[in-house]
């Protein structure tokens, strides 16, 4: 019994020094850069960051229930800010608040937002499309950071745990001896 305790101890220190290095290669190949994300109600985040030839973000703030969107621009330019999460929260069909503006200087747009696990975004649109975000809810696969090597070693590795565990099960429920059948 001793013995079946330590090759059941060496496959699981196996699969998981298999399992651990190749999900952090695989992460550290897929690894991108993000932007700072803010959480806090009452958040103000400057950004200069352009929507076309003529149209720049220029800051934003989020209140609680209001994302307030600062732009400017050099020429009369229609401007798009529609909320990101609208309807995330419910199935169907829903109403997604959108303001359609024209901004020639400086304008801050003020839209209301949905949140959806405790976040809020909206895009704002011009010849390009920014998205802003007060962070990112947390949604998704919950494998995706791991790799396919390391789902099949460890798929193999757990399917050999149990055939050696069900048959130790079996041994030690029949006392570890074959049981002839009289005739």
């Amino acid at each position: 019994m001793q013995r079946f305790f330590a090759v059941l101890t060496v496959l699981l220190v196996a699969t998981g020094s298999v399992g651990a290095p190749v999900a952090a290669q695989a992460q550290g190949a897929n690894a991108t850069t993000t932007t700072a994300n803010v959480s806090a109600t009452n958040a103000t985040n400057q950004v200069m960051m352009d929507l076309g030839s003529s149209v720049t973000l220029v800051g934003w703030r989020y209140d609680g229930d209001r994302m307030h969107v600062k732009l400017r621009a050099d020429v009369p330019t229609r401007v798009s800010v529609t909320d990101a999460y609208a309807g995330l929260s419910s199935g169907g069909v829903t109403a997604v608040p959108s303001r359609s503006v024209t901004i020639h200087g400086t304008r801050t747009v003020v839209i209301d937002t949905a949140e959806f696990r405790g976040e809020s975004a909206v895009s704002v649109g011009a010849e390009e499309v920014a998205r802003i975000s007060t962070g990112a809810p947390v949604v998704g696969n919950p494998f995706a950071g791991g790799s396919p090597t390391a789902g099949w070693v460890g798929g193999a590795v757990l399917a050999v745990g149990m055939f050696v565990a069900a048959g130790a099960y079996v041994l030690r429920k029949e006392g570890g001896e074959p049981k002839v059948a009289d005739s």
